[in-house]
C-alpha cells in the first residue's frame, strides 16, 4: 500500500500527463537529486519518490542494478505509467533514443556531463557492437552513458 502521504506530494493530474514530485529534493546515497527526482523517507530511510513508487507497486523492493526509468524524461514525474523498470544502459539508451540529437548535453546518473556531438554515430556505434571502452575514447564521453 502507498501511503496517503506519498501522494500528497504528488501533482495528479491527467491519466497520461506527467505528475510532478512536489515534495522534497536532495541526496539520496551517493545521487544527489536537487535537480530533478524527489525524495520520499520512509521507516526511517530516504528513496528516490519514483523508485519507493515502483516498489511497492511490484510488490518487491528493488536490487541495486535496476533503475526506475521515465517514458516522459521527466525526473520528477511519479504518474506510474510513465515508469519502467531496467537498468542503467537501458534508462541511458532510452533518453538518448528520444531525445538525443544534435549535441544536446546530458547529464548521467553520476552527475557528469558530456558532450556528444553525433548521438546518432554513438548510438549506431553501439548498436554494431563497437566496443564501448573505444566509443567513449573516440567521443570523449564517460562510460557511464552506456
Amino acid at each position: 500500500m502507498i501511503p496517503k502521504r506519498f501522494w500528497d506530494k504528488v501533482n495528479v493530474t491527467g491519466r497520461n500527463e506527467c505528475w510532478h514530485w512536489t515534495g522534497g529534493r536532495g541526496t539520496v546515497g551517493k545521487v544527489t537529486t536537487s535537480t530533478g527526482h524527489g525524495i520520499f523517507s520512509f521507516d526511517g530511510k530516504s528513496i528516490n519518490a519514483h523508485r519507493f513508487l515502483m516498489q511497492k507497486i511490484s510488490g518487491r523492493e528493488l536490487r541495486e542494478d535496476e533503475y526506475v526509468c521515465h517514458t516522459c524524461d521527466t525526473y520528477g514525474c511519479c504518474n506510474p505509467r510513465h515508469l519502467y523498470i531496467g537498468d542503467a544502459k537501458t534508462n541511458q539508451l532510452d533518453s538518448l533514443e528520444r531525445t538525443g540529437r544534435n549535441g544536446l548535453i546530458y547529464r548521467t546518473h553520476r552527475n557528469c556531463n558530456d558532450r556528444i556531438n553525433n548521438i546518432e554515430e554513438a548510438v549506431e556505434m553501439f548498436n554494431n557492437g563497437v566496443n564501448v571502452d573505444y566509443i567513449c575514447f573516440k567521443l570523449g564521453v564517460d562510460k557511464s552513458i552506456f
